[in-house]
């Protein structure tokens, strides 16, 4: 729990350094920061309501035991925690300071273990409220990061103008990326159109173009460069029966809004 507890003050010191959604056009990572922090943060909160769950059986266990104990000390107070209707004949005192001495001390036993529990659930509820809280600030932070810079978060969304070479056919692509997945609609020179499907992973493009004629028909690898305006990248045909090139290059450039 201390690395969490080490890791929490570093991503709360992180957000109190980042005062506004602005901020992201300065540290392009900080919704990538924020979203694995994110992912860490819930993956302790559940072992953290584990541990209250395991807390709190054990208290209610440890209070049953006691329960028991004075119930055996006094068996004419009804035990709370016996189920059903209390027995018609109470059940016999302990009969020798012996039998009283071990029940004294079992209760006592008992009422430590729950005090024991109590404590560790009260932690583990104060923990588990604090962790909900960071959680809580992330969570925003990532919303209004999304919110003021939604091109950095999804740098292909959009339409783009295409070239081809070593043909020079243009075209245009429309592009929508979701995560790592990138789907669109393309159409080219020549009434060639069709459907675009891909990723994009640390600015690495890959594509296949499937024509609506021909179905599965080209693949596409490029580079986003910076500023996210411009594709580079190479070009390859699957079918050669054509008579077109085998390969070649594109780029394309980012209409704007």
């Amino acid at each position: 729990m201390e690395w969490h507890r080490c890791l929490a003050g570093l991503t709360l010191a992180a957000l109190a350094a980042l005062p506004g959604a602005a901020r992201a056009a300065d540290d392009p990572d900080a919704l990538a920061a924020l979203t694995a922090q994110a992912a860490i943060e819930r993956k302790w909160l559940e072992a953290e309501r584990t541990r209250l769950r395991e807390a709190a059986a054990d208290f209610l266990g440890a209070q049953k035991r006691l329960a028991d104990r004075v119930t055996a000390v006094n068996p004419d107070i009804p035990n709370p925690e016996a189920p059903g209707p209390a027995p018609a004949e109470p059940p016999s005192p302990a009969r020798t300071s012996g039998d009283l001495d071990r029940a004294v001390e079992d209760a006592a036993l008992a009422q430590a273990a729950a005090s024991e529990a109590f404590s560790r659930w009260q932690e583990s509820a104060g923990a588990l409220r604090e962790g909900l809280r960071r959680l809580g600030l992330i969570e925003e932070r990532i919303a209004a990061l999304k919110v003021a810079h939604p091109r950095e978060q999804e740098p292909l969304t959009g339409t783009w103008d295409v070239a081809l070479l070593p043909s020079g056919d243009r075209g245009t692509f429309i592009l929508k990326q979701t995560g790592t997945l990138v789907t669109g609609q393309y159409t080219l020179q020549g009434g060639w159109k069709g459907s675009l499907q891909g990723t994009i992973v640390s600015g690495k493009i890959y594509l296949q173009r499937i024509d609506s004629k021909l179905g599965r028909s080209s693949e596409l690898d490029g580079f986003l460069e910076a500023g996210g305006t411009t594709i580079r990248g190479s070009w390859q045909n699957y079918s050669l029966a054509d008579g077109s090139a085998a390969s070649g290059a594109w780029t394309a450039t980012r209409r704007k809004d």
